[in-house]
């Protein structure tokens, strides 16, 4: 019975969802992009609210916890953060930049929607060239470039 429930929430809310694209960005997509967006934004939704269940109930720590901890560069130095994000159906991707010192105290950050690329390798390999772009546009040395993959 859940899982029914489940399945026409998540109909109904990728119909909701790419209506509005329709309406606000004159953006259309077909039906099955739509469907398997919709099915992978539910799954990464399922997945993280399992992740959180299964971390709040263990004792032990949590694993994906300590792969997203920020580490600091050296004192005097800077760290460049990059990511992309994509979303599927979409004709644009996004590169984020952020630019922070050895406290962690922003520094200068940088958003940009770029045309869409083939996966989301070249999408990662983009935000890094944005970034290094960027980067020969500052008066700062010693950066060191940091990304997830």
């Amino acid at each position: 019975m859940i899982e029914e429930i489940i399945l026409i929430a998540r109909v109904l809310w990728g119909i909701w969802f790419f209506r509005n694209k329709k309406v606000w960005e004159n953006k259309t997509v077909n039906d099955m992009v739509a469907m398997e967006w919709s099915a992978k934004y539910f799954a990464d939704w399922r997945m993280a609210k399992e992740s959180r269940i299964a971390s709040s109930s263990s004792r032990r720590p949590n694993i994906l916890a300590d792969v997203c901890i920020w580490k600091a560069p050296a004192v005097g130095h800077l760290k460049l953060n990059t990511d992309a994000a994509i979303k599927l159906g979409e004709s644009t991707f996004t590169v984020g930049l952020i630019l922070r010192d050895h406290i962690g105290d922003f520094v200068g950050g940088k958003v940009r929607s770029l045309p869409m690329v083939s996966s989301v390798f070249e999408a990662e390999i983009t935000a890094i060239k944005e970034g290094l772009q960027w980067l020969s546009t500052l008066p700062y040395q010693h950066v060191t470039i940091e990304y997830r993959v």
